[in-house]
């Protein structure tokens, strides 16, 4: 899907240092930095939940109570390309996942300890499939995983609006 909202500006390093700037002030970190090819990326970062004012890493009030439901993340990257008029135009793309865990069914007030710990057969499966990945060929449902349930069209547009004010004023 293409992303919703660009930010131009006329020099790249100008526009590079303000997605970096942009990035962190939202509270994420750098992953992955590739000059030649234009892309930023972030490290995944736990959302925000309804109770943290302070932070800045949704981009709406929706995506904020999902937060507190649920544990979700997000992750920021961005492409940096030159249009028809040499211009560099920066797009963002703001992936959320959501994350998983294998839940076991309590009948009685002991087992409450061990909701969300792994049985002692999965313990054991883990195990066998460490020492013989090959008697595992069809693949298990993981313990703990993420998955992708959309994009923050919000955060994307919040960002890109950022970086597009920030980058004019330093270019001046």
């Amino acid at each position: 899907m293409p992303a919703l909202a660009s930010a131009k500006a006329d020099d790249f390093d100008t526009l590079w240092q303000t997605i970096y700037r942009v990035t962190r002030n939202a509270g994420f970190k750098p992953d992955r930095q590739d000059y030649r090819l234009g892309i930023f990326t972030s490290l995944p970062l736990v959302s925000a939940q309804l109770l943290e004012p302070w932070r800045f890493d949704t981009g709406s009030f929706f995506g904020r109570m999902e937060s507190s439901l649920a544990t979700i993340r997000r992750t920021v990257r961005w492409d940096v390309t030159r249009d028809e008029s040499g211009a560099f135009v920066a797009s963002p793309k703001v992936l959320i996942e959501r994350y998983s865990v294998i839940e076991h069914r309590v009948t009685f007030s002991a087992q409450y300890q061990e909701i969300f710990a792994l049985t002692r057969e999965e313990q054991r499966n883990q195990r066998l499939q460490a020492l013989d990945p090959a008697a595992f060929a069809a693949e298990p449902v993981p313990a703990a995983y993420w998955y992708a349930i959309g994009r923050d069209e919000g955060l994307e547009q919040r960002l890109s609006k950022d970086v597009e004010q920030r980058a004019t004023v330093a270019e001046r």
